[in-house]
C-alpha cells in the first residue's frame, strides 16, 4: 500500500482508517492542475470530462428552492459517494476547503481506500458544489467536482467533472475499463442525489 490509500483484502477497522487519515493529513496533492474542474478557464488545453444531467424538474420557485436546499444537503453529507456504497472517513467530514477524507469502497473481498482533499467550494444562491483532489495512494491522479445549479425556470442540474488519469501502470493499461467504471459511477451519483431529493 502506498500513502494513505490502496487496496487490501478484508475490511479496515476504524483504528486503521484513523492511521491512514493521519497520513493523508500530512500528504500533498498528487497533481498540479488544482481547480481545473470548477474553473476550466484557468487551465486552457486540459481535457476534463464533464457530464451534465437534469437532477430535478420543478413547477414553481418554492419547490425549486426546496429541492436545491435538499440537493445541497446531499452534497454536504456525501450522498453521491455513499450511493456508490462508499464509507467516508472521518464520518463527520465537512465540505470545506482543506478537508481531508478517505473514500473507502468494497469490491467483493477487496477494499480500496482513496484519500482526497477538498480544494474548492462554490456556495452561491443558485450554485453549490465542491472539487476534491487526489492524495498519495489514490488509484487516480487528479480532481473530481460536483456542482448543483438552479437554471432558468428552477430546474436543477448536476454537473460532474473529472480531470484525472490512472495513477499506476496497471491503471493506465486498464484505462478503457476505468473510463467505463467512472461513467457508471456518474450515473450512480445522479441516482443517489435524485433519490435524496425525492425519497
Amino acid at each position: 500500500m502506498t500513502g494513505a490509500g490502496g487496496a487490501r483484502l478484508g475490511r479496515s477497522s476504524v483504528e486503521v482508517l484513523d492511521q491512514r487519515q493521519a497520513l493523508a493529513l500530512r500528504a500533498e496533492l498528487t497533481y498540479d492542475h488544482v481547480g481545473s474542474t470548477l474553473h476550466p478557464d484557468r487551465w486552457p488545453g486540459r481535457a476534463a470530462r464533464s457530464v451534465r444531467r437534469v437532477l430535478a424538474r420543478v413547477d414553481d420557485d418554492l419547490s425549486g428552492r426546496k429541492a436545491f436546499a435538499t440537493a445541497v444537503d446531499g452534497l454536504r453529507t456525501w450522498v453521491p459517494q455513499r450511493h456508490l456504497g462508499a464509507r467516508i472517513h472521518p464520518p463527520g467530514a465537512v465540505v470545506e476547503v482543506g478537508q481531508t477524507l478517505l473514500v473507502v469502497l468494497a469490491f467483493g473481498p477487496v477494499e480500496v481506500t482513496a484519500p482526497n482533499r477538498v480544494v474548492d467550494v462554490v456556495d452561491e444562491a443558485d450554485r453549490f458544489g465542491f472539487a476534491y483532489g487526489t492524495l498519495p495512494g489514490h488509484p487516480a491522479r487528479g480532481e473530481e467536482a460536483f456542482l448543483i445549479e438552479r437554471v432558468e425556470g428552477g430546474d436543477l442540474h448536476l454537473h460532474v467533472t473529472v480531470d484525472a488519469t490512472p495513477a499506476t501502470l496497471a491503471g493506465r493499461a486498464l484505462a478503457p475499463v476505468v473510463a467505463q467504471v467512472q461513467h457508471q459511477a456518474v450515473n450512480r451519483y445522479l441516482r443517489g442525489l435524485a433519490r435524496h431529493i425525492r425519497p
